[in-house]
């Protein structure tokens, strides 16, 4: 009797212990802990807030500040516009649908442009709703993505993007940021966290409104100029989240997308000596480029997806930080032949935006490359995870197509591969 009953007890042991160890290992699925070896300690916080929980706006004393945060969006058909919609709600969660891919994209800077939401909208010189064929007078390229079967949301800070650019990008990673009001000053409230803190906590109280199979398909951050260190951090911040538990692995994005983004380290412009709000920490070598540049690196080796779109003369070349990260993208550049644009880097920078976005519409543009294979691609929007990552460093150079915005008439020549860009 007594062997029987060990005999038992060892098989129910047993069997615990073979439960405990799958339990374990779906855990570690849903929440990898990343090998913190090759990054620098200053980007790693001792504790973590509980950033959906603790990380708001106070939108009861700033009211004006109702617009800004992550939002859902769809197509208002009657009204002919896109709708907002707060997406920690449930109206917001009830427009996502896991069985889509989902794109999430972050505006640049807005200097003297805060008053409004940015539009997303083609300029009219560039493209005609009509040339997409929609009946609409202007192009919108958020439209473009929820046609084409998208869960589509941005991440909107205007106020706080209304400022000067060795400030905005400071607010970026510390704390302490101000916005601009509607009397034309900067707020007298400055939020205790950082710009990249809050588009995680808005974007983890948005994931977990959703069902739990959101992320079996394509989730990417397209960031557009300011925008590229945005998602940088707040890519970087949500896998450090990852190991908190306080998100699931598979509900992050997999691909970050860079649109003519500028990268901080431009002396005179780049903030140098500042506290990094997550961590705590002050800010590696004192700059901004070199903690950029360490985020970057890092979620390359955690797996990350990236690619780099910028115009011919894109201004984000006077970075000093460019050629330290590019080699790890596919890099794309687009020349914009349109009057006006193909030698303002200026008026050129928010059309890079607009081309990826309707390239979606299309496949990749034709790779003419003497050493490709006959069929081979170049980057665009419509590319799979799979594709960018075959494609990662190497650059394209425009070779025709340059005087529409569609990339389906587009031919790209391959540059580089491997070197620096």
């Amino acid at each position: 009797m007594k062997k029987r009953y060990f005999v038992l007890f060892t098989v129910f042991v047993f069997l615990c212990t073979a439960i405990c160890i799958s339990l374990t290992a779906c855990n570690n699925k849903d929440y990898p802990v990343f090998s913190n070896d090759q990054i620098n300690g200053n980007l790693i916080a001792d504790n973590y807030k509980d950033y959906a929980n603790e990380v708001y706006l106070d939108y009861e004393n700033n009211p004006e500040l109702e617009t800004q945060g992550l939002f859902w969006t769809k197509w208002d058909d009657v009204n002919k516009k896109i709708v907002y919609v707060k997406a920690d709600t449930a109206e917001g969660a009830a427009l996502v649908d896991p069985s889509k891919p989902t794109i999430i994209n972050a505006h640049g800077i807005k200097i003297r442009e805060s008053s409004a939401r940015d539009s997303y909208e083609v300029k009219l010189d560039i493209a005609k709703g009509s040339d997409f064929g929609y009946d609409t007078e202007k192009v919108n390229t958020l439209r473009i993505w929820l046609d084409q079967g998208y869960n589509v949301a941005v991440f909107s800070w205007e106020k706080f993007a209304d400022d000067g650019i060795m400030q905005i990008e400071t607010k970026v990673w510390a704390k302490g940021g101000t916005y601009k009001t509607s009397s034309g000053g900067q707020s007298e409230y400055k939020i205790d966290f950082s710009i990249s803190e809050l588009f995680v906590a808005e974007y983890i109280r948005a994931v977990n409104l959703l069902p739990s199979d959101f992320g079996k398909e394509e989730i990417r951050f397209a960031g557009h100029s300011m925008g590229g260190v945005l998602v940088t951090s707040s890519m970087f911040l949500l896998t450090e989240l990852v190991s908190e538990k306080q998100i699931k692995y598979s509900q992050i994005p997999k691909r970050l997308t860079y649109l003519d983004s500028y990268l901080g380290g431009t002396p005179g412009l780049s903030p140098t000596d500042f506290v990094i709000s997550w961590s705590g920490k002050n800010s590696i070598n004192s700059n901004s480029a070199d903690t950029f540049v360490e985020c970057f690196n890092e979620l390359k080796r955690r797996g990350m997806a990236m690619e780099f779109y910028r115009a011919d003369n894109s201004f984000v070349d006077g970075s000093l930080i460019v050629n330290r990260v590019l080699t790890s993208c596919v890099v794309q550049t687009i020349l914009i032949n349109y009057p006006g644009y193909g030698s303002n880097s200026i008026n050129a920078h928010p059309v890079i935006r607009d081309w990826y976005m309707c390239s979606i519409l299309f496949d990749p543009p034709v790779d003419a490359s003497s050493t490709s294979v006959e069929g081979a691609k170049a980057a665009s929007a419509s590319c799979s995870i799979d594709e960018i990552n075959q494609l990662a460093g190497v650059a394209f150079m425009y070779s025709k197509g340059t005087e529409t915005l569609k990339s389906s008439d587009d031919t790209y020549v391959r540059i580089t591969s491997g070197g620096v860009i």
